[in-house]
């Protein structure tokens, strides 16, 4: 996957995602957590056979939820999974 996004200069990006944040009320430190966690899961997807995604979604699912105590985190993830994958 290659985001434009990455190639710009750290601070450009750091004002993306500062701006996001206040347009969504939220602090810019975990928009930014996820959008790294959000862009590693996907490379993750797109490494491993389609017969290890199954498993590795569920065991992701399960950790983030488990530490949000949080179901919609894991259904966004499955959301984004499911909209990046071949």
């Amino acid at each position: 996957m290659k985001l434009e996004f990455l190639e710009l200069p750290a601070d450009e990006r750091g004002l993306y995602i500062e701006q996001a944040a206040v347009r969504r009320n939220v602090s810019p430190v975990p928009l930014e957590k996820d959008f790294w966690v959000y862009w590693l899961l996907g490379m993750l997807f797109r490494s491993v056979p389609p017969s290890i995604q199954l498993r590795l979604l569920s065991q992701f699912v399960t950790q983030i939820s488990t530490i949000h105590h949080d179901e919609v985190a894991g259904d966004r993830i499955c959301f984004l999974v499911n909209r990046y994958q071949p």
